[in-house]
């Protein structure tokens, strides 16, 4: 692009573009007339607009996606609480600003073609809050349709953080068949917290097999107030694997 192009006054040129990434453009155009061996004029305009995705698309694995205004609209918002406030966005991540109602406010992706489902996947979010003072809760699934709904299986169970930082919280799942999956993130949050934030999304193919052991289970702590700096931590080591065989 960027080549000269010769047109009569009040004739259409058509430009097709190709290549060109998901999200926002802008085109700029210069008029210019030829005199006496000359190039004069340099009247400019411009028009900007959205590239969009079609209905027919899909990511392929690995996805990694940075959550910010530039994919924004290319996910569904649901604010199932119907309340003045939910996702929103901007040059760095989404957000979810507080309102004087518990949250109940989803994003969900667009489609992800996972091809096999005989290795697990790792699934991963950053996210962090306003103010530590104000803890945010969220939770991830997963479904085969673009809805609250369609979000059947859970990736990422309740998380009530008070970082303000980013910090990444990760999960390992399986899943039953292949095909088109959409991801979906609620926010969940008391009344009255402040922001929550979100940036990068992943999803990937894991190298943890289904005969990996599951997590130990019946964790306690006790922190032995004796004036020691001592402590008592007890567990009970996994009797299943991840794919729900006996070990």
């Amino acid at each position: 692009y960027g080549e000269p192009l010769e047109g009569a006054p009040g004739e259409t040129k058509e430009i097709a573009f190709s290549g060109l990434e998901l999200g926002n453009h802008t085109v700029e155009g210069v008029t210019q007339i030829e005199k006496d061996g000359a190039m004069i004029g340099d009247r400019k305009s411009s028009v900007s607009f959205k590239v969009r995705i079609s209905s027919s698309f899909s990511y392929t694995l690995p996805v990694d996606l940075n959550l910010n205004q530039d994919v924004y609209d290319n996910f569904l918002v649901v604010n199932v609480n119907n309340d003045d406030k939910t996702w929103q966005a901007d040059a760095e991540q989404f957000v979810y600003s507080y309102g004087s109602t518990a949250a109940d406010d989803w994003f969900i992706s667009p489609a992800v073609e996972i091809p096999e489902v005989t290795k697990r996947l790792e699934f991963s979010i950053t996210a962090k809050v306003q103010s530590g003072s104000y803890p945010e809760k969220f939770e991830v699934f997963i479904g085969r349709e673009q809805s609250v709904a369609g979000m059947t299986e859970c990736v990422l169970p309740l998380q009530e953080i008070k970082n303000t930082d980013f910090s990444e919280f990760a999960s390992n799942f399986a899943l039953s068949e292949p095909g088109r999956y959409y991801i979906g993130v609620r926010c969940c949050s008391k009344a009255n917290q402040y922001r929550l934030y979100v940036k990068n999304m992943k999803l990937a193919v894991s190298d943890v097999p289904n005969t990996a052991p599951s997590r130990p289970t019946d964790l306690e702590g006790d922190g032995l107030v004796t004036g020691e700096l001592k402590a008592r931590v007890s567990f009970r080591f996994p009797v299943t694997d991840l794919g729900g065989n006996a070990l």
